[in-house]
């Protein structure tokens, strides 16, 4: 589990791969290495075709705009992994906000990464912010312009262009929303879904059995309904209270992976498949730690 922190404006420099003696003999190992100028430690051994953007022309390229775009009131948080590698800022604009079928309001969220060792794309996400109790949940509408690769070809200007479309992209994620609370079901056949997404390994046994424990007993009234929508919700609850603050990434990769499973059981009326009982299934008991 890498070390977060929130010290994100800082300089790399892209600088050739020194070489050195092993053996009696020279090594030339090629490429490059991503190096902070203010600490002297590596973040990645990249190739010569990598396009570096620093962290503060990502960040003022989304921000001018969000200006630009008549959406200059959000709350910004930034986390950075590792020893500085990689770069999410996640920007929430409650007043930007939408209420759903079901009553719930949900406010836009955009998540913008970077990365500096070659295993990240730039990429600027639409997501949600359920304003009853703050988690954050992921949404389908990632496309190919929202996302650049680390080139010698790369242009920051794509981020301008995302901003621009990210309110009709958040109301596409908010019909899917809408879409998972019309799929509803018996309260005991939510741990047969939990259980084939176990075995399917969308989520950790562990982690399958902690969701269990949030839709065994609700936290809020809104979720007492037996639905997707308020499955997806004890799992971003759990996700976000309990995941994302020890590894980020991890967080966010079962969160899209959820979402995704359970909006393709919404668009394809499979939820007969998914409730059925799981030979061999877990014991989703209750669990408190």
């Amino acid at each position: 589990m890498k070390a977060t922190s929130t010290e994100w404006d800082f300089d790399v420099d892209t600088v050739p791969a020194p070489s050195f003696t092993h053996n009696g003999l020279t090594v030339n190992p090629g490429g490059f290495y991503n190096v902070r100028r203010d600490t002297g430690e590596s973040l990645g051994h990249v190739s010569n075709r990598y396009g570096l953007v620093q962290n503060r022309d990502v960040i003022g390229q989304v921000e001018d705009a969000f200006k630009n775009a008549e959406l200059p009131s959000f709350d910004r948080k930034v986390i950075v992994t590792g020893n500085g590698e990689r770069l999410f800022a996640t920007y929430d604009f409650k007043d930007r906000t939408r209420v759903l079928k079901v009553g719930d309001e949900i406010g836009m969220r955009l998540t913008v990464q970077n990365s500096f060792d070659g295993k990240l794309k730039l990429s600027f996400a639409i997501g949600a912010l359920r304003l009853i109790c703050t988690n954050g949940m992921s949404s389908m509408e990632k496309d190919v312009d929202m996302v650049s690769k680390h080139n010698s070809n790369i242009d920051i200007s794509f981020l301008t262009d995302a901003v621009k479309s990210s309110i009709p992209r958040f109301e596409a994620a908010c019909a899917n929303y809408d879409a998972l609370a019309g799929v509803e079901f018996d309260h005991e056949k939510g741990f047969n879904i939990l259980n084939r997404l176990a075995k399917a390994k969308v989520v950790s046994e562990r982690h399958a059995k902690k969701i269990a424990a949030i839709w065994q007993s609700p936290d809020y009234k809104e979720d007492e309904s037996r639905s997707l929508w308020n499955l997806y919700n004890a799992s971003t609850q759990y996700l976000t209270r309990e995941v994302q603050g020890k590894t980020f990434e991890r967080s966010n990769t079962m969160n899209l992976g959820i979402l995704s499973s359970l909006t393709n059981i919404a668009r394809r009326g499979t939820i007969s498949d998914w409730t059925a009982p799981v030979p061999g299934s877990l014991q989703m008991e209750v669990v408190n730690n």
